[in-house]
């Protein structure tokens, strides 16, 4: 008796061993702009298309694009979003073009969330940048990572006077990525943030998340 169930136990163990991991659902959720229409989701599964940007229609839901996927406990997917081809591929949450896969683990979570502010192709859109200046401060540039705002040359833009107001407008691809700094002319005379002191890092902006971007300015270095 001892031996049988032993073998039992036995019998029980390999046949756990040999089972395939159980599938689990996720669910892997696309913030789009509200005036997107058909999202795909490509990736390395089959139900993903393989990679075929035209394949697998997430499914709509106001400005979310939701799409199941079951796979295995444990399995890796990679996948990106399209409009239906790689030349609409969608940009990263900080507006430039990704360089990685998403990717997620099955049975880590069970909702996966992405902000995508636009694709690439899409359509250009006015934005207007404006800073509130110290009184008497004359003249005021611009200076950014687009050929628009210059690019980084602090003497090449002028921003338009309008009282204490500097302000500049400019069109981009609707979800693209910028930044930029203020200047009197030189790095010399870079802007100072709000709190008086020197501002480390570049302004950022996503063209198309607001239209007026606005930043007071507390004053510039080299001056009093």
């Amino acid at each position: 008796m001892k031996l049988l169930l032993r073998a039992y136990v036995l019998l029980v163990a390999a046949l756990v061993v040999a089972s395939p991991a159980v599938a689990k659902t996720v669910y892997i959720v696309a913030i789009v702009p509200s005036d997107v229409g058909k999202v795909y989701i490509t990736g390395n599964d089959p139900v993903l298309g393989m990679w075929n940007p035209h394949v697998a229609e997430m499914k709509a839901d106001g400005t979310k694009r939701i799409f199941a996927i079951d796979a295995p406990k444990g399995a890796k997917v990679s996948y990106k979003f399209t409009l239906g081809s790689w030349d609409r591929e969608a940009l990263g949450e900080d507006g430039l073009p990704l360089t990685d896969n998403y990717t997620l683990t099955i049975g880590d979570q069970l909702y996966y969330q992405h902000v995508i502010p636009g694709f690439k192709g899409d359509p250009t859109q006015t934005v207007y940048v404006a800073a509130i200046v110290p009184d008497g401060t004359g003249p005021v540039y611009i200076t950014g990572s687009t050929p628009a705002l210059g690019p980084w040359n602090p003497h090449a833009v002028e921003m338009a006077r309008d009282g204490k107001y500097r302000v500049y407008a400019f069109t981009a691809p609707r979800g693209t990525g910028l930044e930029y700094k203020f200047t009197l002319g030189s790095w010399a005379t870079e802007a100072l943030g709000s709190d008086g002191k020197p501002h480390q890092e570049n302004y950022r902006l996503i063209v198309g998340a607001q239209q007026i971007y606005e930043t007071n300015i507390a004053g510039f270095k080299s001056t009093p």
